[in-house]
C-alpha cells in the first residue's frame, strides 16, 4: 500500500530508485506529489540532476600514451626470491606466538568459567533471599488443613502455665528475621570463598601473561613498553585499593565486583601486549 502523504524520510529511502527510474507507478506518483509540496526534497533532486548533467558533459579521458607496455614489463619481470631469515629468528616467532595463543585460550576458559559460575550462584542467592524475606511462616496446626495461618502474639494465661517468668514463643516475624540474617551470613561466607577462587584464577592467568610480556619487551618499541607499564601501574593501584576496601567489608558484593573488574582490565591489557607485533 502506498501512502500518498509521503514524508521526507520515506522520500530519502525511495530516492535512489527514483533517480534510476525503477519505481513502480503508484510509488513514483507519490514521490512526484511530495516533490511538488516539499521545497527541501525538490531542491535536492534539482541539485542531483545538475550534477548528473554536468558529469555527462565531461569529455572522455584518454591516456596520453599506451600504458600497457609498462604494465606488461612489470608483470613479466623475473621474481627475485628474498633472502631467508636466520634459522633462530624463524623458530622464535612461532614459539612466542604459540605460547601467547595457548595462554589466551587457557585464561579465557578459566575466567569465563569462573564468571559464569559466579553469576549463576549470585542468582540463586538472590532468589533464596527473596524467598526467606517474603514467604509466610505457617503454623504447625494449619499444615494439615492447608488453610493460611496468621501468627499472633497472645498474653499467657494461668491455665497455660504462664507466669511472670515464662517466655513467649517466637513469632513468625522474628523467625523470618532470624532466617534472613542466617541467609545473609551464608551469602557473605560464599562471597568470600568465591572471591578467593576469583583471585586465584586471575592470579594464575596474570602471572602467565606477564611472563610472555616480559620476554617480548625487547621486541617492542620502547615508547609502547612505557605506555603498557604506566597503565599497569594505574590498574595495580586500583586493584590494591579494591583489596583494601574489601578486607574491611568482605561481604560487599559491590567491592567484590569492583575488584573483579580491575583484575579483568589487567588481563585484557596483558593479552593485548602479548600479541603486539614486533617493532622493526
Amino acid at each position: 500500500m502506498t501512502n500518498s502523504n509521503m514524508t521526507c524520510e520515506e522520500f530519502d529511502a525511495a530516492l535512489p530508485d527514483y533517480l534510476e527510474g525503477t519505481l513502480d507507478e503508484p510509488l513514483r506518483a507519490a514521490v512526484q506529489k511530495h516533490l511538488s509540496e516539499c521545497v527541501r526534497c525538490a531542491s535536492l533532486v534539482r541539485d542531483l540532476e545538475t550534477i548528473r548533467k554536468n558529469a555527462g558533459a565531461l569529455p572522455d579521458l584518454i591516456p596520453s600514451r599506451d600504458l600497457w607496455q609498462g604494465i606488461e614489463a612489470r608483470i613479466a619481470a623475473p621474481v627475485i626470491p628474498l633472502a631467508e631469515r636466520p634459522e633462530v629468528q624463524r623458530r622464535f616467532v612461532p614459539a612466542w606466538m604459540g605460547v601467547a595463543a595457548a595462554a589466551l585460550i587457557v585464561s579465557t576458559a578459566g575466567i569465563t568459567y569462573m564468571l559464569t559460575a559466579r553469576s549463576l550462584q549470585g542468582g540463586k542467592e538472590q532468589v533464596a533471599t527473596l524467598a526467606t524475606q517474603g514467604s509466610p511462616i505457617p503454623s504447625k496446626s494449619g499444615s494439615d488443613t492447608g488453610a493460611p495461618q496468621i501468627s499472633t502474639e497472645q498474653a499467657p494465661t494461668p491455665a497455660d502455665g504462664g507466669g511472670a517468668g515464662s517466655r513467649r514463643p517466637p513469632t513468625g516475624s522474628r523467625m523470618a528475621a532470624s532466617d534472613a540474617a542466617a541467609g545473609q551470613n551464608r551469602a557473605g561466607a560464599r562471597l568470600a570463598v568465591q572471591q578467593e577462587q576469583s583471585d586465584a584464577v586471575y592470579g594464575r592467568e596474570i602471572d602467565m601473561l606477564q611472563k610472555i610480556v616480559t620476554q617480548r619487551k625487547t621486541q617492542l618499541d620502547s615508547s609502547t613498553v612505557a605506555i603498557i607499564e604506566r597503565n599497569l601501574q594505574i590498574i595495580d593501584a586500583a586493584i590494591e585499593q579494591s583489596k583494601t576496601a574489601l578486607a574491611k567489608d568482605p561481604r560487599s558484593r559491590l567491592l567484590s565486583d569492583q575488584l573483579t573488574h580491575a583484575l579483568d582490565k589487567k588481563v585484557e591489557l596483558l593479552r593485548t601486549a602479548a600479541f603486539l607485533p614486533a617493532s622493526t
